[in-house]
């Protein structure tokens, strides 16, 4: 964690060098006042000299049981540097912006039941459909299978099995269906 916190901690400082926000021999008393290191320039901080402990470092030794307590304070600094920059988060990791499609879910049902609420959602312009599933893996993988025969890939398939699976039926699952057009599984294994 500490390199990438290093990483970070650097990256954000060359980015708000070049936008002109603050040069590499300033006191970095002049950023954060409230900062008890008197002598620590920024230079300091993008080498890795300055002497400041590593606060993010500390969290991860103080609460290693805490996982996302961890991705809190992780955040929040991400988000901090950029509420100072002014740049959205999104902006600066990169914003890939996609058009969502619309998904349906049908409920555990027999396949011919399945096959018409299919073909009804498919009419209302519905692209995408989620099929219940996880009671029978061989019924399963005929539904897929139907499915996928029924709308080729005009339409994307999801599962949720519901915990339904085991390891062993879930290898099973996806070896028979690896050939047809679904596009994930969740909630596949049985929680112990």
């Amino acid at each position: 964690m500490a390199s990438v916190t290093k990483q970070f901690t650097t990256l954000c400082i060359m980015i708000l060098n070049e936008k002109g926000q603050l040069q590499f021999d300033d006191n970095c008393k002049k950023y954060i006042p409230e900062l008890p290191y008197y002598s620590t320039a920024i230079r300091n901080l993008v080498t890795h000299t300055s002497g400041i402990p590593e606060y993010f470092d500390e969290a991860v030794i103080q609460f290693p049981h805490l996982p996302r307590t961890i991705a809190a304070i992780d955040i929040a600094l991400h988000d901090a540097f950029c509420e100072f920059t002014g740049i959205p988060v999104v902006n600066f990791y990169g914003r890939k912006i996609e058009g969502l499609a619309t998904l349906v879910a049908i409920g555990k049902k027999d396949t011919a039941a399945m096959l018409e609420e299919a073909t009804i959602n498919y009419q209302a312009a519905f692209k995408v459909i989620k099929i219940k599933t996880g009671l029978d893996v061989d019924q399963d993988i005929e539904r897929v299978a139907k499915l996928t025969k029924q709308f080729g890939n005009k339409m994307r398939t999801r599962e949720d099995a519901n915990q339904g699976y085991d390891l062993a039926q879930l290898k099973y699952f996806m070896e028979e269906t690896k050939q047809l057009a679904m596009e994930l599984i969740e909630q596949r294994l049985k929680v112990d």
